[in-house]
């Protein structure tokens, strides 16, 4: 019995069992959820706060400078998309996640104005060019990005490749000094898993109407 509270004790101080409700994932009108889900599902809600604290607002503050870049760079361009009304040219264009790159980009074809007139939307359609994969080569003819949108983007991945990385050297912190209570780890599982089927059995049974009293032989 001591050695499995020594056990839960030292689990209970690093993993968090029922998530921790201030590691939300983060969202923002304007980029696609699928895109934080991918980032930081696989690591938030994991630890308890008081562990990661730092490295989780450095990702919650770049996040929120990468929806500012976006929001600045590439609103402008998708609004005036929505308000064109061109029958012979229909521009295309949104702000989309690029999942094999990791990246939210513009992507968009048939919006480059024929004549520039100074309307809504110009100046920031100048300043778009073609987005890279991680060997500098064009990602394809419809993907846009800017040079701001790419240094928040940076700096979001750095900050959540870093906080990942602290994740994982708790957990493994954790299971080395858990490797000298490996065997009461796994009785009080095997435990667990014989009494969960026991109970199962129990309710079982009386569902079915089955009274265990009328089996006890009187004294």
């Amino acid at each position: 019995v001591a050695g499995c509270e020594v056990a839960s004790g030292k689990i209970g101080e690093i993993i968090s069992l029922d998530g921790e409700k201030d590691q939300k994932v983060n969202s923002f009108s304007g980029i696609p959820d699928e895109f934080f889900e991918d980032m930081e599902s696989v690591w938030k809600g994991r630890i308890k706060t008081t562990h990661v604290n730092d490295v989780l607002t450095s990702v919650d503050e770049a996040a929120e400078a990468l929806h500012l870049a976006v929001t600045e760079d590439f609103t402008p361009i998708v609004s005036r998309i929505k308000a064109s009304m061109s029958p012979l040219k229909a521009p295309k264009g949104e702000i989309s996640y690029s999942r094999e790159q990791e990246a939210v980009w513009f992507k968009g074809k048939q919006f480059m104005p024929d004549v520039w007139t100074g309307s809504p939307g110009e100046e920031h359609i100048k300043q778009l060019k073609h987005a890279l994969d991680s060997k500098g080569r064009k990602v394809g003819m419809e993907w846009f990005t800017t040079a701001k949108v790419d240094t928040a983007l940076s700096r979001y991945h750095e900050a959540n490749a870093k906080a990942k990385s602290r994740v994982l050297e708790l957990l493994r912190e954790l299971a080395t000094e858990l490797q000298s209570h490996i065997n009461i780890i796994v009785f009080s599982s095997t435990l667990l898993v014989i009494t969960k089927a026991l109970y199962a059995h129990v309710r079982e049974k009386e569902e079915m109407g089955f009274s265990y009293n009328s089996r006890v032989p009187k004294a």
